[in-house]
């Protein structure tokens, strides 16, 4: 299986304020670690990580290098599909670059390729 790992995932493992997600989050890593699924992130995740301040950023960093995941490039109808996606308002604004790099179809050339269409944009709310 293909899993896209996006920020929150790692960022999960720094949050002392939420312990059971800490732990559920070392788990799944540990799980990742020992199973045969690719992992993959985006410039979008490592742009996040570098503007985070401190001491939290070395762990972020230590945390992404030990996924041993694939870095994939955010495509130019991904990011097209993300300004549609975030003008109807079906995502907010603010993630705008996480929809792109979350309908990349870098993944898997061919299979999971997105297709800018009047009927997937919905109605703006």
């Amino acid at each position: 299986m293909k899993l896209f790992i996006e920020t929150s995932v790692p960022n999960m493992l720094t949050h002392d304020d939420a312990p059971d997600k800490m732990r559920i989050t070392a788990l799944f890593m540990q799980w990742v670690g020992l199973s045969s699924h690719e992992l993959f992130i985006s410039p979008v995740l490592l742009n996040e990580i570098a503007r985070t301040p401190g001491p939290r950023r070395a762990v972020l960093e230590k945390t992404v290098r030990e996924m041993g995941a694939t870095l994939v490039a955010v495509s130019a109808e991904a990011e097209e599909l993300a300004r549609h996606y975030a003008a109807a308002r079906i995502v907010p604004a603010r993630f705008q670059d996480d929809g792109a790099a979350c309908c990349n179809g870098g993944l898997s050339p061919g299979r999971y390729d997105c297709k800018l269409e009047h009927e997937t944009l919905g109605q703006p709310k």
